[in-house]
């Protein structure tokens, strides 16, 4: 049949379902990019350190690609001998603590990586409040593992 305007009612049907079509492709897409931009508003990216110890290491709080996501993942960048002269290295093998968490003891020319709540929560206590690169690391670190807890807890109830 004739539609109204003299056209064939097909071609206004094929019309509605070509708009549909486009609504639907233009919602899919708006759709996976919101999905995009909540994934990469989770992921922590941190252009600024966490603070420097007494040796003017920078310390940085990585989200990790690897297991376990869940935990906290800092990195130590490695000891320059222009800002440490005669340090003793400390021992090579990684401690492990009861949580799983996790220390690598590095050189003065390797990355060291702590894994974990507990792990981080001792690199802190070792940390000198009195200096006042150390003190600014331990309130960041601190402050970090506060956030992260009261995240688990809101998220569990």
């Amino acid at each position: 049949g004739i539609g109204p305007g003299g056209r064939w009612v097909a071609a206004e049907t094929r019309d509605v379902y070509t708009a549909l079509h486009e609504m639907h492709k233009y919602r899919d897409e708006r759709v996976a990019e919101g999905r995009r931009q909540l994934e990469l508003s989770q992921t922590i990216v941190r252009t600024a350190p966490l603070g420097r110890d007494r040796y003017g290491r920078r310390h940085w709080l990585v989200q990790p690609l690897e297991e376990p996501r869940d935990q906290p993942h800092v990195w130590c960048e490695p000891r320059s001998s222009e800002l440490v002269g005669g340090i003793v290295e400390p021992p090579r093998e990684a401690s492990r603590a009861a949580d799983g968490g996790e220390s690598r003891p590095c050189g003065k020319r390797d990355w060291q990586h702590f894994v974990g709540e507990s792990a981080c929560a001792a690199l802190a206590a070792s940390l000198d409040e009195r200096g006042e690169r150390e003190s600014h690391l331990r309130a960041s670190l601190e402050r970090t593992l506060r956030s992260r807890q009261l995240q688990r807890l809101a998220a569990s109830g």
